[in-house]
């Protein structure tokens, strides 16, 4: 007795290279710019309001955000039918 051969299902197509990719990798890959802007905002507001808190001596925090960020975009997943 012969068994007929399985059915298998064609493989996943991925979706259009065209599409704008709503993963979570390339959301956070547009966070630097307004993250940076807001922490420079807010660096500068606390030197208006207190005048302790100058510039030249916290400018390190934005190197920090921008690290912070990057970080953030490393760890988040990629869509892997998207990005292969």
């Amino acid at each position: 007795m012969s068994y007929p051969p399985p059915i298998v299902p064609p493989p996943p197509t991925p979706p259009e290279k065209s599409a704008a990719c709503n993963c979570a990798h390339c959301r956070s890959r547009h966070l630097m710019g307004p993250v940076v802007l807001i922490a420079l905002g807010v660096l500068l507001a606390l030197q208006t309001v207190w005048h302790r808190w100058r510039f030249e001596h916290t400018w390190p925090v934005l190197l920090i955000v921008i690290g912070l960020v990057k970080l953030i975009q490393h760890l988040t997943p990629a869509d892997p039918l998207r990005h292969r």
